[in-house]
């Protein structure tokens, strides 16, 4: 599924550049909380804004329109 490739990545990030690619870990935190598992989600997300503040705008829409449903 979507969710272990998003695993894999990070896992494999980690690894060797010990970062993922930009919008790896939003993507990757809303899919997790759409799955049900909204503190980690949470995490991701925060995680994205940690590695790159720029996505900051985007990750609080995400977490916004999450709030909505």
């Amino acid at each position: 599924t979507l969710i272990e490739t998003y695993e894999k990545i990070i896992s494999k990030q980690n690894a060797s550049r010990a970062a993922v690619p930009p919008g790896i870990y939003a993507d990757y935190g809303y899919l997790l909380i759409r799955s049900g598992k909204t503190k980690e989600g949470t995490e991701m997300l925060k995680k994205e804004v940690e590695l790159y503040p720029e996505s900051e705008v985007f990750v609080s829409q995400i977490i916004k329109r999450l709030g909505k449903k």
